[in-house]
């Protein structure tokens, strides 16, 4: 499935697999493509989704790039909220 959300509004991502839960479907893995920048707060790698206004964790080794990029990454929902994981 894939979700194309309205660029004016900051979709939420843990709301993604509950939704599917609901329409009786069983969620696998959730991967997102998006345009934004990579910034650092507290010293831990973010990645804001262009037109969002929070910054989403983010694992992330060496120096990102910088500038707006395109992300391709796989979403982990937990407890303690939203992580991504880039992929190649």
């Amino acid at each position: 499935m894939t979700i194309e959300p309205d660029p004016a509004r900051e979709l939420k991502l843990a709301a993604v697999p509950q939704a599917i839960r609901r329409g009786g479907f069983v969620p696998e893995a959730l991967a997102i493509r998006a345009r934004g920048r990579y910034e650092s707060e507290d010293g831990q790698p973010r990645f804001r989704i262009r037109g969002w206004k929070a910054a989403l964790p983010v694992d992330r080794s060496g120096l990102p790039p910088e500038g707006e990029v395109t992300l391709r990454a796989r979403v982990e929902v937990a407890d303690a909220g939203v992580r991504l994981r880039p992929v190649d």
